[in-house]
């Protein structure tokens, strides 16, 4: 069924929840458009100073915890998404609260309707470039600070090998962010791959650059991303 397919994953991370992918006869290219780094200089705090920690992202909560400072603490960790979650877990921590999809409006809405945080001292741990939605909705209800614990570069240097893999094969180069296309379209020509992506933030950022994503995937994760594909194509029985 995808055996003509030539799939560029475009995420900085592992690429074994795409698997999958290949059992239905696709290729995968790993090409990660940005590059995550941990931030090693956060003037140290005392974890009490906060009630509760939101994390929204694998990274941010690695992140987190790759700061010496925070070795053997605990805290009241509410999460966005199973992803995160387990990467808390994997980290020595339960989560208190787990929103129920993966999607920042979820929490939310979800954290406002539960009042568990009202009037109460909440830290986010993000990266630099994720906007600022959380913490300006939260901000009516509680004392919102800001934690930036990793940084997302753009990677700015042009491989041929993809150059000539978008020009010769029939690609569909996946999203999961809009740094990652932002990099990608920086680049690249990308009307000349098919653009799929992951969610509704991605997708908008896609549509606003004035392209436009063939498969959205509803569900916020690797795996969701695989299963969209198959599922278009087993549905669709078509080829691109």
């Amino acid at each position: 069924m995808l055996s003509d397919k030539h799939i560029v994953l475009t995420h900085c991370g592992d690429t074994d929840s795409f698997q999958s992918l290949k059992e239905y006869g696709a290729t995968l290219y790993h090409f990660p458009m940005i590059d995550i780094v941990a931030n090693s200089d956060v003037t140290p705090f005392n974890l009490s100073n906060f009630d509760y920690y939101i994390f929204t992202s694998k990274n941010g909560v690695n992140s987190f915890f790759n700061l010496d400072f925070l070795k053997g603490e605990t805290i009241n960790a509410i999460c966005l998404g199973e992803k995160t979650k387990g990467a808390l877990a994997e980290n020595g921590v339960e989560s208190i609260f787990i929103s129920t999809e993966s999607y920042a409006e979820n929490l939310i809405t979800e954290l406002v309707e539960n009042q568990m945080i009202n009037g109460k001292k909440v830290l986010l741990v993000l990266g630099n470039l994720v906007d600022n939605r959380i913490e300006e909705e939260l901000k009516n209800i509680c004392e919102v600070n800001r934690l930036d614990v990793y940084t997302t570069t753009l990677i700015t240097a042009k491989k041929e090998v993809i150059t000539d893999l978008i020009d010769t094969k029939n690609t569909l180069s996946v999203f999961t962010s809009p740094s990652a296309f932002h990099a990608f379209s920086n680049l690249y020509d990308a009307e000349k791959t098919t653009l799929i992506t992951i969610g509704t933030t991605t997708s908008k950022y896609i549509k606003t650059s004035g392209f436009a994503s063939k498969i959205i995937a509803e569900e916020q994760t690797y795996e969701g991303i695989s299963k969209a594909i198959i599922n278009y194509y087993e549905t669709k029985n078509i080829s691109i």
